[in-house]
């Protein structure tokens, strides 16, 4: 009788050591878009207006060579000039620390 006890305890802690794993919380980054975002930095805990800096990434180069394969080379050097194919990193001026992207 006490080894049916101690086999029905048994899945009751295990099922309770399991929930307290889910419930763990999460450090998510803020969802930003392609212009500065007023926050609150998760590190530095101030609210701050993002700073922004376009960075070109691996769809930026294939769009690039992809126009210069099909001879409209000027156009690929445009990509670069301008924000329409780079992502956007967001930063807290403040600490410096990173927010988020924003992937075009």
């Amino acid at each position: 009788m006490s080894e049916l006890r101690r086999n029905q305890q048994e899945p009751n802690i295990y099922s309770m050591h399991f929930l307290e794993c889910l419930w763990l919380p999460v450090n998510m980054s803020a969802p930003v878009g392609p212009e500065p975002a007023t926050i609150i930095c998760p590190t530095c805990n101030k609210q701050v207006i993002t700073s922004v800096d376009h960075t070109s990434s691996t769809k930026t180069h294939l769009i690039a060579l992809l126009l210069c394969v099909i001879g409209f080379w000027p156009c690929a050097c445009c990509l670069y000039c301008t924000g329409c194919a780079r992502n956007v990193e967001h930063r807290c001026p403040s600490c410096n620390s990173f927010i988020g992207v924003y992937e075009r």
